[in-house]
């Protein structure tokens, strides 16, 4: 769990950085200040963005109950906990670290619970339209591959164990 920029340089091996290189690692460094400020966004927006993709998701898969009634108690934590490390690699450029930190545990956690593969998906792909909506356009579009890979990252999870 390196941040892209980590990578880039260690793979230099003790040489100088290439033109590419040193573009890749000022471009980086240029958008620093419009990922904190997307991130900040989403700190401030947290808990509606949480409430939101839990009403929309119940909404969808209302067979399922609530999540407390299928032993999911710690639902709005875990989706807290997903949007804090999708914070982190944003800011870090590293999709590695909240796949590694919490969404593959999270995917796990529902799989045990005999949530539907569609459902966990859906899971997901319901947190990203909330962030859509709740979020100024600037700040989610700076967010938004990041949140995407989150919901392509569930999607080939849920396949390869299905």
């Amino acid at each position: 769990m390196f941040s892209r920029m980590m990578k880039l340089v260690n793979q230099t091996d003790s040489l100088y950085l290439s033109a590419n290189q040193q573009k890749q690692l000022l471009d980086y460094g240029a958008s620093l200040g419009r990922r904190f400020a997307a991130i900040r966004s989403l700190e401030r927006q947290e808990n509606a963005i949480v409430e939101l993709a839990l009403q929309a998701w119940q909404q969808a898969h209302a067979e399922l109950g609530t999540p407390e009634e299928f032993g999911w108690d710690s639902a709005e934590n875990d989706l807290r906990l997903v949007l804090r490390s999708l914070a982190i690699s944003h800011l870090m450029d590293d999709m590695d670290y909240a796949e590694a930190r919490v969404l593959r545990h999270l995917r796990r956690t529902l799989e045990f619970a005999d949530v539907p593969a569609d459902a966990i998906r859906d899971l997901f792909a319901c947190l990203v339209e909330a962030v859509r909506e709740k979020l100024e356009p600037a700040d989610f579009s700076q967010l938004e591959n990041d949140l995407q890979r989150s919901v392509a990252a569930a999607e080939a999870g849920l396949m390869a164990v299905s």
